[in-house]
């Protein structure tokens, strides 16, 4: 399934309505482990960041616990239950819920 049109807003990115606890597969490898606000993020080399999250609009907002490093993703929900984040850089990883 592809994205027709991945910067579309979302109609609201809310916690409460988008259902992002889980585990999250990327197609590139990565693992995202979210609770509430809090996240654990490893990638295909085994490389971990943890720290808090929060939505605002259609922006995810992760700040890594041990320093003040802030990583600012846009998110589209996806017709199939998961969704895209793309990154300042404009590097775009898409997740599907694994749990």
């Amino acid at each position: 399934q592809t994205l027709t049109n991945p910067w579309e807003p979302l109609p609201s990115a809310t916690r409460s309505n988008f259902g992002m606890n889980g585990i999250w597969q990327g197609l590139g490898g990565d693992l995202i482990a979210i609770y509430g606000n809090r996240f654990l993020w490893t990638d295909q080399y085994q490389r971990s960041l943890s720290g808090q999250m929060e939505i605002r609009g259609e922006y995810l907002w992760m700040r890594i616990s041990g320093n003040n490093a802030v990583y600012v993703f846009r998110i589209q929900q996806t017709g199939d239950g998961g969704f895209t984040a793309a990154s300042r850089t404009g590097r775009v990883m898409r997740f599907r819920r694994l749990y």
